[in-house]
């Protein structure tokens, strides 16, 4: 699979967010093009957002 292109914008806007959870998400997606629930279980150990 090839690495997703993302607009400059949207990914200066990603930049901005600061929740822990939601950056853990988003810097995932930027990289890799999208998460799966399983993913965030079992790689960051995210079961408060998962449950």
């Amino acid at each position: 699979m090839t690495k997703p292109v993302f607009s400059t914008t949207l990914v200066t806007l990603c930049k901005k967010v600061t929740a822990k959870r939601a950056r853990v998400v988003i810097d995932h997606i930027l990289k890799h093009g999208f998460i799966t629930t399983e993913e965030l279980k079992t790689t960051y150990g995210c079961s408060a957002c998962c449950s």
